[in-house]
């Protein structure tokens, strides 16, 4: 497995620099059939597209916009110094999985609480409108 995250990693690389128009889908399936992988097999590994909406956009993309201290390494560098970069992406673990479910939960908190406060604060408005129209001694109820 580690040869497979070996070469997977000088994909990525060759991609990087070589190839930055070509899609994170193309690239993808291109390794996958190279390989005779299977999909499971694939997604296992570290660094690969995680959501659908990854396979549409660019190898450069992906890496500098999901993968940024990778993308920081290699902007910096030139296609002669590949094998120290692939050393050194190598001993990394920085993956695309989703490991931080806690942070995820608390997003999903945060998104809820606006959303009420947004529902609470039309309710208000309504109330008002509704109250203005209903009231007694409001100006359309009277003439």
């Amino acid at each position: 497995m580690e040869n497979i995250q070996l070469e997977w990693d000088r994909c990525l690389v060759q991609g990087f620099f070589k190839h930055q128009d070509t899609n994170m889908g193309h690239l993808c399936g291109h390794f996958v059939l190279c390989h005779g992988l299977t999909w499971n097999q694939f997604n296992a590994l570290k660094r690969v597209p995680t959501f659908p909406h990854h396979n549409k956009i660019t190898i450069c993309r992906f890496i500098c916009g999901y993968l940024p201290k990778i993308g920081n390494y290699l902007w910096g560098r030139t296609w002669n110094d590949r094998d120290k970069c692939l050393a050194t992406i190598n001993k990394s673990n920085i993956t695309t999985k989703k490991e931080d479910a806690k942070a995820q939960i608390e997003r999903a908190e945060v998104n809820k609480a606006n959303k009420d406060f947004k529902n609470n604060v039309s309710l208000y408005g309504l109330r008002l409108q509704n109250n203005e129209k209903n009231s007694r001694r409001a100006w359309s109820v009277c003439k």
